[in-house]
């Protein structure tokens, strides 16, 4: 059974109970909740396909900038350890040196 298949039925419950009883309580607030439920996981699940598109391009910046001879400082700006280009940066060579706003708490929550 599917969430479609259970709400039409805790709706169907509560419709009948409404008719005979006066109330369709509880059923009517399991469908309120799962739909709600729903609703909110399917955000989630676009936020966190829009979170991974800006992680991707902006490691794909990244490698396209330091490929070219001209301005290979660009993406500084967002490197997490701030320091000149000029110096040796120790996240040059990796992807690791951004910080993803949103990544920490992302695994925070794994």
């Amino acid at each position: 059974m599917d969430y479609s298949d259970l709400i039409a039925k805790l709706q169907k419950i509560a419709d009948l109970k409404k008719k005979y009883k006066g109330t369709g309580e509880p059923e009517q607030s399991y469908v309120s909740a799962i739909t709600g439920l729903l609703v909110e996981n399917r955000f989630l699940r676009n936020a966190a396909k829009e979170r991974d598109a800006a992680v991707k391009d902006l490691e794909t910046m990244a490698r396209t900038v330091r490929s070219q001879k001209v301005n290979d400082d660009a993406c500084c700006f967002a490197c997490e350890h701030n320091c000149p280009v000029e110096d040796y940066c120790p996240g040059w060579d990796e992807e690791d040196c951004f910080e993803w706003r949103g990544k920490e708490a992302h695994e925070d929550s794994n």
